[in-house]
Parts: structure tokens; C-alpha cells; sequence
């Protein structure tokens, strides 16, 4: 714009119904379809080299002031395709920073809270039982199961104190862990979760120092913890040490997560099951920002590698211009 004719800069200046800088080109320019997409950005750059002195500021800080005639035309050429490349740049970036599917830190990190404790909360929180477990009833049987609706174990905090909590019939230690100090009994009661959580998450390795979780982190976790998963019947599939009826955690039975699934396809349950499809969730939204990061990136080098090329361009007219002036005032002065 700064380098176009006073012609061209004149067009911004009314439209049809004599209102000054027009928002919509007239219909009688080149086609609209050329045209339209860059409007909305020649129109503010027009009226803006048009206040004080800014024309004369940027001409001033780009070096450009004074151009041969020739110079600044060449300049101009190169500028336009610069700034076509530029442009697209531009678009490209907003639409990675404005995306409306653009998922925050905050909802990635409640997502997580809510598969691993069955609500949001900080884990230095007190487990919440019936948030964690959401069966109706209160036994190992029924609250170690997940049923064709996903309820049931439907965190994993929940999934784990099914795979590790000790018994009053049979575990004199949990199958997790051995500690002199083991946690009391858990048959299953919802408010006894938090006396087994606090217990176990102990053995879960340091909570400080640790990387932020990534996509494929998260889904790698998954995948390895699903695929221990056994289809044992038509109707059921364990997760744990099972052995014959149930995760009551007896002898007979198993230290186990039941699910009830449909045909030997555990995946209509799974797909159900709100620990999952959360973390599910957490891991393709945290891909999504991952690919949005690089991409802006990438763009944002592209836009600055432009902004250099534009910059030499004027540099080059400049250097033109300081070698050619002196040569023409010579000339005419010897003419």
C-alpha cells in the first residue's frame, strides 16, 4: 500500500454513497472474487497512511523515502508477491489461534481429573467414593464391574483400588504392592475408597518433577492397560487377576474389574465407560494442540522469513536509489 499511486489509495476513500474508507470494494473493479478477501485489509491500511504522518514515518523507517521512480516500482513488484505469500500466512495463523475446537490447558487438565478421580478435583483432594465408584450398591462384586452402560468402576482410581485392595476373606497383602503398613480392608464400601486410595497412590511413584502429560502419553497408557484386558465369556471381560466368578476378590473369584460386554466385543462398553473415553478425549485434544503449536510455528518462521524478504527488497531499491540519484544530479549538472 505504501508504495501504490495516489490513484489506487484514492479508491478506499468513499464508496457509492459518498461514506468515507468503504468496507465493501465498488462493484465496478476487477472481480470480486480477486478482490474480497483482501479488502478488509487494504481498506484500514489505506485510511491509516492517510492520519498524520504516518506515510511519512514508515516510508522513513523502511528506508524507502525518496525512491527512483524506477526503483520503487520494482520494488513494488516484489513487495505485492511478498505480501500475497505474507497475506495467506496470516490467514492460515489466525485461523490456528482462533479455532473455536482450540482445547485449553484447563479443560485437557479436567478431563484427566475426571478419568482418574470421577470429578474434577486436585489429587492432593480427598477421594470421593461415589464419584469414583457409581454402582448403586455396596459390595467388592458390584462396585469392581463395569456394566453395558459404564457404570459401575468408572475411574481409575476406582479401577485400581479393585486391582489392589485387600480383602477380609482371602488377601492378607495387596496383589499391588507389600507393605508393612498395608491399608485396612476394602469390601467394596464407597467410603472406605479414600482410606485405599491414600494407601496405594503412594506406590505410584514420585508426584514432583514430572513431565506434562502428551497425546501420546496418554494414549500409549491406554492402549497397554486395554490390552490386558480379557474377553472370558460371551458376556464378560476382566481386567486383573481373574480366576473364576466375579471380583469379589475371593479365592474362588478374583481381584478383578468385570465388564459386561456384548458378543465378546468389549468395545461398545469400553466406548461407555467414562475413564476411557475421557482420557480418549484428554489424548486427541491435547494432539490437536500439539499440531496447532507446530503449525503456528511453522507459519509464524514463514511470516518472519516474508517480513526479511520485504525488507531486502527495500533495501535493494534503497541502494538503487543512493547509487543512481548522485549519477543524475551529475548528468543534469553537466548538461
Amino acid at each position: 500500500m505504501t508504495l501504490s499511486d495516489a490513484a489506487w489509495q484514492a479508491m478506499f476513500k468513499k464508496d457509492k454513497k459518498g461514506k468515507d474508507w468503504r468496507q465493501e470494494q465498488p462493484v465496478d473493479t476487477e472481480a470480486q472474487y480477486k478482490w474480497t478477501p483482501f479488502w478488509k485489509d487494504w481498506s484500514p491500511a489505506a485510511k491509516w497512511l492517510s492520519e498524520s504522518t504516518n506515510d511519512a514515518d514508515i516510508r522513513k523507517e523502511a528506508k524507502i523515502d525518496g525512491l527512483e521512480t524506477e526503483a520503487a516500482a520494482v520494488a513494488r513488484a516484489k513487495l505485492t508477491t511478498i505480501a500475497s505469500k505474507a497475506w495467506t500466512l496470516k490467514e492460515e495463523l489466525k485461523l490456528q489461534t482462533s479455532s473455536q475446537s482450540a482445547a485449553s490447558k484447563e479443560t485437557v487438565d479436567q478431563l484427566i481429573q475426571e478419568a482418574v478421580f470421577g470429578k474434577a478435583q486436585q489429587p492432593t483432594a480427598n477421594l470421593d467414593g461415589g464419584a469414583a465408584f457409581t454402582a448403586t450398591s455396596n459390595t467388592r462384586a458390584d462396585n469392581c464391574k463395569v456394566d453395558a452402560d459404564g457404570k459401575g468402576a468408572t475411574s481409575v482410581a476406582a479401577t485400581i483400588i479393585c486391582l489392589c485392595a485387600t480383602t477380609t476373606t482371602d488377601l492378607t497383602h495387596s496383589p499391588c504392592f507389600y507393605t508393612a503398613g498395608a491399608p485396612t480392608d476394602w469390601n467394596g464400601q464407597k467410603d472406605g475408597a479414600q482410606a485405599q486410595w491414600s494407601a496405594i497412590k503412594k506406590f505410584c511413584g514420585p508426584q514432583t518433577d514430572r513431565e506434562e502429560p502428551t497425546a501420546d502419553l496418554i494414549q500409549t497408557l491406554l492402549d497397554e492397560t486395554l490390552s490386558n484386558l480379557q474377553v472370558t465369556t460371551a458376556s464378560k471381560a476382566h481386567l486383573g487377576a481373574y480366576l473364576a466368578t466375579g471380583c469379589s476378590g475371593t479365592s474362588s473369584a478374583g481381584v478383578c474389574v468385570e465388564y459386561t460386554i456384548t458378543t465378546s466385543d468389549p468395545k461398545p462398553t469400553l466406548d461407555k465407560t467414562p475413564w476411557v473415553t475421557k482420557l480418549r478425549t484428554a489424548s486427541r485434544q491435547l494432539k490437536q494442540a500439539e499440531q496447532r503449536a507446530e503449525a503456528t510455528t511453522r507459519l509464524t518462521t514463514a511470516l518472519k522469513s516474508e517480513l526479511i524478504a520485504a525488507m531486502n527488497a527495500a533495501a535493494e531499491a534503497a541502494a538503487y536509489t543512493a547509487q543512481v540519484q548522485p549519477l543524475k544530479q551529475s548528468k543534469s549538472q553537466h548538461s
